[in-house]
């Protein structure tokens, strides 16, 4: 009888002790990031010289579809984006998560090889398909057949004041 009490109490805090963690991940990160490899998409670039505060990657409501643009990390909590299957993807909360697509807003001039794409934040996928997104060390790159941004992207004010990103596809 002590046997099988000890035997029930062994499987008891067996049981009990085993507590349900996310592998490879380290104590300080949330429980609410399910998306393994998700991150912040920090902005560098040289009109930041003499800029102390961090830029990132954003929408200018966070949670809602609209133009991608640049906002300080003073402004609010940066968005977390992932690449998954080519596309790259931001984590809106623990259950949505919207597509980055490309846009084509620019008329297009007689002769002209290059043709500037706008990043936008949407619920579905839209506009340019076909492309992929990787990363490349620390930059990231967009590929549409043999054609690359080469991990450049240009931040360009637009129409209603706001600033918008946009890339060039170079072969």
């Amino acid at each position: 009888m002590l046997f099988v009490s000890l035997l029930l109490i062994s499987l008891f805090f067996t049981y009990c002790s085993a507590f349900p963690t996310w592998i490879g991940a380290p104590g300080s990160i949330s429980i609410g990031n399910i998306v393994p490899g998700a991150a912040h998409i920090e902005v560098l670039g040289p009109y930041l010289v003499g800029d102390s505060s961090k830029k990132h990657l954003s929408v200018p409501v966070v949670g809602q579809p609209g133009n991608l643009t640049i906002v300080s990390n003073e402004d609010a909590t940066p968005p977390l984006f992932f690449i998954n299957h080519n596309h790259l993807w931001q984590s809106i909360n623990e259950t949505a998560i919207f597509p980055v697509t490309l846009k084509n807003v620019t008329t297009i001039p007689p002769g002209a090889t290059q043709v500037p794409l706008q990043l936008a934040l949407d619920t579905k996928h839209s506009g340019v398909a076909g492309g992929s997104w990787k990363w490349r060390g620390t930059r990231l790159h967009y590929h549409h057949g043999a054609a690359s941004n080469g991990g450049i992207f240009y931040s360009c004010p637009l129409e209603d004041g706001s600033v918008g990103l946009f890339l060039f596809l170079q072969v």
